[in-house]
Protein backbone atom coordinates (compact mmCIF):
# COMPACT_ATOMS: atom_id res chain seq x y z
CA UNK A 1 0.00 0.00 0.00
CA UNK A 2 1.30 3.44 -0.99
CA UNK A 3 0.02 6.42 1.01
CA UNK A 4 0.06 9.97 -0.40
CA UNK A 5 -0.76 13.21 1.40
CA UNK A 6 -1.85 16.03 -0.90
CA UNK A 7 -1.10 19.45 0.59
CA UNK A 8 -2.98 22.37 -0.95
CA UNK A 9 -4.84 25.52 -0.05
CA UNK A 10 -8.39 24.19 -0.21
CA UNK A 11 -10.86 21.77 -1.74
CA UNK A 12 -12.63 24.54 -3.60
CA UNK A 13 -12.92 25.18 -7.32
CA UNK A 14 -9.52 25.61 -8.97
CA UNK A 15 -6.97 23.90 -11.17
CA UNK A 16 -4.76 22.49 -8.39
CA UNK A 17 -7.83 21.37 -6.44
CA UNK A 18 -9.34 19.70 -9.49
CA UNK A 19 -6.07 17.87 -10.18
CA UNK A 20 -5.81 16.57 -6.62
CA UNK A 21 -9.45 15.42 -6.53
CA UNK A 22 -9.12 13.77 -9.96
CA UNK A 23 -6.08 11.95 -8.58
CA UNK A 24 -8.26 10.16 -6.02
CA UNK A 25 -10.71 9.20 -8.75
CA UNK A 26 -7.96 8.03 -11.10
CA UNK A 27 -6.32 5.81 -8.48
CA UNK A 28 -9.47 4.31 -6.97
CA UNK A 29 -8.66 0.80 -8.26
CA UNK A 30 -4.96 0.92 -7.43
CA UNK A 31 -3.19 0.15 -4.18
CA UNK A 32 -2.62 3.86 -3.51
CA UNK A 33 -4.40 5.88 -0.84
CA UNK A 34 -4.69 9.67 -0.98
CA UNK A 35 -5.41 11.98 1.95
CA UNK A 36 -5.54 15.78 2.09
CA UNK A 37 -4.02 18.50 4.25
CA UNK A 38 -5.69 21.86 3.55
CA UNK A 39 -5.63 25.34 5.10
CA UNK A 40 -8.81 27.11 3.99
CA UNK A 41 -12.51 27.14 4.80
CA UNK A 42 -13.44 27.35 1.09
CA UNK A 43 -14.12 23.65 0.57
CA UNK A 44 -16.83 23.09 -2.00
CA UNK A 45 -15.71 19.52 -2.63
CA UNK A 46 -15.01 18.45 0.96
CA UNK A 47 -17.96 16.05 1.11
CA UNK A 48 -17.07 14.58 -2.28
CA UNK A 49 -13.52 13.85 -1.16
CA UNK A 50 -14.69 12.30 2.10
CA UNK A 51 -17.14 10.13 0.16
CA UNK A 52 -14.14 8.71 -1.71
CA UNK A 53 -12.77 7.47 1.64
CA UNK A 54 -9.98 10.05 1.87
CA UNK A 55 -9.02 11.60 5.19
CA UNK A 56 -9.01 15.39 5.28
CA UNK A 57 -6.93 17.35 7.80
CA UNK A 58 -7.86 21.04 8.07
CA UNK A 59 -5.18 23.39 9.40
CA UNK A 60 -5.96 26.95 10.54
CA UNK A 61 -5.99 29.28 7.55
CA UNK A 62 -2.79 30.81 6.23
CA UNK A 63 -1.78 33.65 6.37
CA UNK A 64 -4.81 34.82 8.36
CA UNK A 65 -3.98 32.56 11.34
CA UNK A 66 -0.27 32.14 10.76
CA UNK A 67 0.73 31.21 14.34
CA UNK A 68 -2.11 28.71 14.80
CA UNK A 69 -1.25 27.27 11.41
CA UNK A 70 2.40 26.83 12.42
CA UNK A 71 1.42 25.13 15.69
CA UNK A 72 -0.90 22.71 13.84
CA UNK A 73 1.70 21.90 11.18
CA UNK A 74 4.44 21.39 13.79
CA UNK A 75 2.26 18.89 15.64
CA UNK A 76 1.34 17.16 12.37
CA UNK A 77 5.02 16.84 11.44
CA UNK A 78 5.71 14.98 14.70
CA UNK A 79 2.64 12.76 14.88
CA UNK A 80 1.34 12.04 11.38
CA UNK A 81 3.72 12.75 8.52
CA UNK A 82 5.66 9.48 8.73
CA UNK A 83 2.43 7.59 7.99
CA UNK A 84 2.88 8.68 4.36
CA UNK A 85 5.23 7.63 1.57
CA UNK A 86 4.78 10.94 -0.25
CA UNK A 87 3.78 14.47 0.55
CA UNK A 88 2.49 15.96 -2.71
CA UNK A 89 2.57 19.75 -2.35
CA UNK A 90 0.48 21.73 -4.84
CA UNK A 91 1.71 25.31 -5.21
CA UNK A 92 0.95 28.33 -7.36
CA UNK A 93 4.09 30.00 -5.99
CA UNK A 94 6.59 29.20 -3.26
CA UNK A 95 5.01 31.29 -0.51
CA UNK A 96 3.73 28.65 1.93
CA UNK A 97 7.00 26.92 2.82
CA UNK A 98 6.02 25.30 6.16
CA UNK A 99 5.54 21.80 4.66
CA UNK A 100 9.05 21.93 3.17
CA UNK A 101 10.53 23.33 6.36
CA UNK A 102 8.78 21.00 8.81
CA UNK A 103 8.62 17.78 6.80
CA UNK A 104 12.17 17.82 5.39
CA UNK A 105 13.54 15.49 8.09
CA UNK A 106 10.76 12.91 7.81
CA UNK A 107 10.96 9.58 5.98
CA UNK A 108 8.44 10.92 3.47
CA UNK A 109 9.47 11.85 -0.05
CA UNK A 110 8.48 15.40 -0.94
CA UNK A 111 6.90 16.21 -4.31
CA UNK A 112 6.49 19.86 -5.32
CA UNK A 113 3.90 20.41 -8.06
CA UNK A 114 3.88 23.80 -9.83
CA UNK A 115 0.44 24.97 -10.97
CA UNK A 116 1.09 28.54 -12.09
CA UNK A 117 3.44 30.90 -13.92
CA UNK A 118 3.31 34.04 -11.79
CA UNK A 119 2.74 35.24 -8.24
CA UNK A 120 -0.36 37.25 -7.37
CA UNK A 121 1.55 40.48 -6.64
CA UNK A 122 5.02 42.03 -6.43
CA UNK A 123 5.57 41.14 -2.76
CA UNK A 124 4.52 37.54 -3.33
CA UNK A 125 6.88 37.39 -6.31
CA UNK A 126 9.79 38.56 -4.16
CA UNK A 127 9.04 35.94 -1.50
CA UNK A 128 8.74 33.30 -4.22
CA UNK A 129 12.19 34.13 -5.62
CA UNK A 130 13.78 34.25 -2.18
CA UNK A 131 12.20 31.01 -0.98
CA UNK A 132 13.36 29.19 -4.12
CA UNK A 133 16.96 29.88 -3.11
CA UNK A 134 16.57 28.31 0.33
CA UNK A 135 13.86 25.66 0.16
CA UNK A 136 13.89 23.93 -3.24
CA UNK A 137 16.77 21.79 -1.98
CA UNK A 138 14.28 19.91 0.23
CA UNK A 139 12.23 18.74 -2.78
CA UNK A 140 12.76 15.14 -3.94
CA UNK A 141 10.51 15.15 -7.02
CA UNK A 142 9.57 18.14 -9.20
CA UNK A 143 6.34 18.24 -11.25
CA UNK A 144 4.61 20.97 -13.27
CA UNK A 145 1.31 21.32 -15.12
CA UNK A 146 3.12 22.88 -18.11
CA UNK A 147 6.65 23.68 -19.27
CA UNK A 148 6.11 27.34 -18.43
CA UNK A 149 4.92 26.50 -14.91
CA UNK A 150 7.95 24.24 -14.44
CA UNK A 151 10.34 26.98 -15.51
CA UNK A 152 8.66 29.46 -13.18
CA UNK A 153 9.05 27.20 -10.14
CA UNK A 154 12.23 25.22 -10.81
CA UNK A 155 14.30 27.34 -13.18
CA UNK A 156 16.95 25.15 -14.83
CA UNK A 157 16.35 22.15 -12.56
CA UNK A 158 14.76 19.09 -14.15
CA UNK A 159 11.03 18.47 -13.73
CA UNK A 160 8.29 16.29 -15.19
CA UNK A 161 5.20 17.74 -16.87
CA UNK A 162 1.92 16.04 -15.92
CA UNK A 163 -1.07 17.68 -17.58
CA UNK A 164 -4.24 18.65 -15.74
CA UNK A 165 -6.40 15.74 -16.87
CA UNK A 166 -10.18 15.41 -16.64
CA UNK A 167 -12.95 12.83 -16.96
CA UNK A 168 -13.48 13.44 -20.67
CA UNK A 169 -16.75 11.51 -20.87
CA UNK A 170 -18.45 13.92 -18.46
CA UNK A 171 -17.74 16.96 -20.63
CA UNK A 172 -19.08 15.73 -23.96
CA UNK A 173 -21.69 18.15 -25.32
CA UNK A 174 -25.16 17.18 -24.11
CA UNK A 175 -28.29 18.80 -25.58
CA UNK A 176 -30.36 17.97 -22.49
CA UNK A 177 -27.89 19.76 -20.21
CA UNK A 178 -27.80 22.67 -22.62
CA UNK A 179 -31.55 23.14 -22.46
CA UNK A 180 -31.70 22.62 -18.69
CA UNK A 181 -29.04 25.22 -17.83
CA UNK A 182 -30.36 27.77 -20.31
CA UNK A 183 -33.89 27.35 -18.94
CA UNK A 184 -32.57 27.72 -15.37
CA UNK A 185 -31.05 31.12 -16.15
CA UNK A 186 -33.73 32.24 -18.65
CA UNK A 187 -31.40 32.25 -21.66
CA UNK A 188 -33.31 32.04 -24.93
CA UNK A 189 -32.48 29.58 -27.69
CA UNK A 190 -31.54 32.35 -30.12
CA UNK A 191 -29.24 34.16 -27.66
CA UNK A 192 -25.47 33.89 -28.02
CA UNK A 193 -24.17 32.63 -24.68
CA UNK A 194 -20.55 33.52 -23.99
CA UNK A 195 -19.10 31.82 -20.92
CA UNK A 196 -16.11 31.77 -18.63
CA UNK A 197 -15.34 29.38 -15.79
CA UNK A 198 -13.01 30.20 -12.92
CA UNK A 199 -12.47 31.82 -9.57
CA UNK A 200 -13.69 35.42 -9.47
CA UNK A 201 -10.30 36.94 -8.73
CA UNK A 202 -7.85 39.41 -10.23
CA UNK A 203 -5.85 36.64 -11.93
CA UNK A 204 -8.82 35.60 -14.08
CA UNK A 205 -9.36 39.17 -15.32
CA UNK A 206 -13.17 39.05 -15.38
CA UNK A 207 -13.42 42.84 -15.04
CA UNK A 208 -11.81 43.16 -18.45
CA UNK A 209 -14.18 40.48 -19.75
CA UNK A 210 -17.12 42.63 -18.62
CA UNK A 211 -15.64 45.52 -20.59
CA UNK A 212 -15.32 43.25 -23.63
CA UNK A 213 -18.88 42.04 -23.23
CA UNK A 214 -20.11 45.64 -23.01
CA UNK A 215 -18.58 46.18 -26.45
CA UNK A 216 -20.02 42.90 -27.79
CA UNK A 217 -23.52 44.08 -26.89
CA UNK A 218 -23.07 47.15 -29.07
CA UNK A 219 -22.66 44.80 -32.05
CA UNK A 220 -24.75 41.77 -31.00
CA UNK A 221 -27.70 42.71 -28.79
CA UNK A 222 -28.76 39.06 -28.35
CA UNK A 223 -25.58 38.13 -26.49
CA UNK A 224 -25.46 36.93 -22.87
CA UNK A 225 -22.53 36.34 -20.54
CA UNK A 226 -22.33 33.65 -17.86
CA UNK A 227 -19.55 33.67 -15.26
CA UNK A 228 -19.34 30.28 -13.55
CA UNK A 229 -17.57 30.33 -10.20
CA UNK A 230 -17.17 32.36 -7.05
CA UNK A 231 -14.40 34.30 -5.38
CA UNK A 232 -13.28 37.43 -3.54
CA UNK A 233 -14.17 39.80 -6.41
CA UNK A 234 -17.77 38.68 -6.89
CA UNK A 235 -19.46 41.69 -5.25
CA UNK A 236 -17.11 44.11 -7.01
CA UNK A 237 -17.79 42.47 -10.38
CA UNK A 238 -21.55 42.47 -9.85
CA UNK A 239 -21.44 46.19 -9.02
CA UNK A 240 -19.24 46.83 -12.02
CA UNK A 241 -21.70 45.10 -14.36
CA UNK A 242 -24.43 47.31 -12.90
CA UNK A 243 -22.35 50.44 -13.47
CA UNK A 244 -21.91 49.39 -17.12
CA UNK A 245 -25.69 48.82 -17.33
CA UNK A 246 -25.16 45.26 -18.60
CA UNK A 247 -26.23 43.39 -15.43
CA UNK A 248 -29.47 42.17 -17.03
CA UNK A 249 -27.34 40.37 -19.60
CA UNK A 250 -24.75 38.94 -17.18
CA UNK A 251 -25.26 35.87 -14.97
CA UNK A 252 -23.11 35.16 -11.92
CA UNK A 253 -23.74 31.52 -10.95
CA UNK A 254 -21.62 31.39 -7.81
CA UNK A 255 -19.89 28.12 -6.91
CA UNK A 256 -21.48 25.16 -8.68
CA UNK A 257 -21.18 21.41 -8.80
CA UNK A 258 -21.72 19.66 -12.12
CA UNK A 259 -19.78 22.33 -14.00
CA UNK A 260 -19.75 20.12 -17.12
CA UNK A 261 -23.42 20.96 -17.73
CA UNK A 262 -22.60 24.67 -18.08
CA UNK A 263 -20.20 24.13 -20.99
CA UNK A 264 -23.00 22.45 -22.95
CA UNK A 265 -25.14 25.55 -22.43
CA UNK A 266 -22.45 27.88 -23.82
CA UNK A 267 -21.86 28.86 -27.45
CA UNK A 268 -18.40 30.32 -26.89
CA UNK A 269 -15.72 30.29 -24.19
CA UNK A 270 -13.44 33.18 -23.14
CA UNK A 271 -10.49 33.14 -20.73
CA UNK A 272 -8.64 36.49 -20.57
CA UNK A 273 -6.45 35.54 -17.58
CA UNK A 274 -3.45 37.63 -16.57
CA UNK A 275 -1.51 34.43 -15.89
CA UNK A 276 -2.13 30.67 -15.80
CA UNK A 277 -0.25 27.44 -15.29
CA UNK A 278 -2.35 25.25 -17.54
CA UNK A 279 -6.03 26.25 -17.39
CA UNK A 280 -8.10 23.16 -16.68
CA UNK A 281 -11.24 25.09 -17.66
CA UNK A 282 -9.88 25.38 -21.20
CA UNK A 283 -9.45 21.59 -21.37
CA UNK A 284 -13.03 21.19 -20.18
CA UNK A 285 -14.28 23.68 -22.79
CA UNK A 286 -12.50 21.80 -25.56
CA UNK A 287 -13.91 18.50 -24.33
CA UNK A 288 -17.32 20.09 -24.90
CA UNK A 289 -16.15 21.15 -28.40
CA UNK A 290 -16.38 24.88 -27.70
CA UNK A 291 -14.46 27.50 -29.66
CA UNK A 292 -12.42 29.68 -27.30
CA UNK A 293 -10.52 32.95 -27.19
CA UNK A 294 -7.79 33.18 -24.54
CA UNK A 295 -5.08 35.64 -23.58
CA UNK A 296 -1.85 34.82 -25.35
CA UNK A 297 0.27 36.13 -22.46
CA UNK A 298 -1.07 33.54 -20.00
CA UNK A 299 -2.06 30.43 -21.91
CA UNK A 300 0.58 27.96 -23.14
CA UNK A 301 0.38 27.15 -26.83
CA UNK A 302 0.13 23.42 -26.06
CA UNK A 303 -3.29 24.11 -24.52
CA UNK A 304 -4.74 24.33 -28.05
CA UNK A 305 -5.58 20.67 -28.54
CA UNK A 306 -8.53 20.60 -30.95
CA UNK A 307 -7.50 23.64 -33.03
CA UNK A 308 -10.43 25.71 -31.81
CA UNK A 309 -8.50 27.91 -29.38
CA UNK A 310 -7.63 31.41 -30.55
CA UNK A 311 -5.07 33.62 -28.85
CA UNK A 312 -5.45 37.38 -28.34
CA UNK A 313 -3.05 39.77 -26.62
CA UNK A 314 -4.14 41.67 -23.53
CA UNK A 315 -2.39 44.66 -25.09
CA UNK A 316 -5.41 44.87 -27.40
CA UNK A 317 -8.34 46.90 -26.08
CA UNK A 318 -11.85 45.74 -25.21
CA UNK A 319 -13.24 46.75 -28.64
CA UNK A 320 -10.64 44.65 -30.46
CA UNK A 321 -11.38 41.67 -28.24
CA UNK A 322 -15.13 42.04 -28.84
CA UNK A 323 -14.70 42.11 -32.62
CA UNK A 324 -12.26 39.20 -32.52
CA UNK A 325 -14.64 37.05 -30.46
CA UNK A 326 -17.59 37.71 -32.73
CA UNK A 327 -15.45 36.90 -35.79
CA UNK A 328 -14.71 33.48 -34.30
CA UNK A 329 -18.26 32.58 -33.27
CA UNK A 330 -19.59 29.66 -35.30
CA UNK A 331 -22.91 27.97 -34.70
CA UNK A 332 -22.15 24.42 -35.78
CA UNK A 333 -22.73 20.89 -34.63
CA UNK A 334 -20.56 19.95 -31.66
CA UNK A 335 -18.72 16.65 -31.70
CA UNK A 336 -17.21 14.16 -29.25
CA UNK A 337 -13.58 15.27 -28.81
CA UNK A 338 -12.48 12.52 -26.42
CA UNK A 339 -10.12 10.83 -28.87
CA UNK A 340 -8.01 13.93 -29.60
CA UNK A 341 -7.77 14.94 -25.95
CA UNK A 342 -7.01 11.40 -24.80
CA UNK A 343 -4.23 10.99 -27.35
CA UNK A 344 -2.61 14.19 -26.09
CA UNK A 345 -2.68 12.93 -22.49
CA UNK A 346 -5.63 14.84 -21.01
CA UNK A 347 -7.82 11.89 -19.97
CA UNK A 348 -8.11 10.36 -16.51
CA UNK A 349 -6.46 7.16 -17.79
CA UNK A 350 -3.37 9.16 -18.77
CA UNK A 351 -3.31 10.78 -15.34
CA UNK A 352 -3.57 7.36 -13.69
CA UNK A 353 -0.64 5.96 -15.69
CA UNK A 354 1.53 8.96 -14.85
CA UNK A 355 0.75 8.80 -11.13
CA UNK A 356 1.06 5.03 -10.78
CA UNK A 357 4.42 5.27 -12.51
CA UNK A 358 5.48 8.15 -10.27
CA UNK A 359 4.38 6.70 -6.93
CA UNK A 360 5.13 3.02 -7.59
CA UNK A 361 8.65 3.50 -8.92
CA UNK A 362 9.76 5.91 -6.23
CA UNK A 363 8.05 4.77 -3.07
CA UNK A 364 5.80 2.36 -1.26
CA UNK A 365 5.67 0.48 2.01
Amino acid sequence: MIKVLHVLNSLGAGGAEAFAINTVSALKNDDIECDFLIRSENNLYLDKVKSMKSNVFIAPSFPKKVFSNYKFMKKFSKQDINNYDFIHIHANSLIYILPLLLFKNSNTKIILHSHNTRASNVIASLFHKMNKLFFLKYVDIRIACSSKAGKWMFGNQSYKVIYNSIDLQKFIFDSYNREMIRDKYHIKKDELLIGSVGRLAKQKNQKFLLDVFHEILKIESKARLILVGDGPMRIELEKYSESKKINSKVTFTGAVTGVEKYYSAMDFFVLPSLYEGFPIALIEAQASDLTSVVSEESTPIEANIIDKVWFKSLASNDKDWAKYILEKVMFEKRYDRQKELYEEGFGIDSLRKNLVNLYSKTGGR
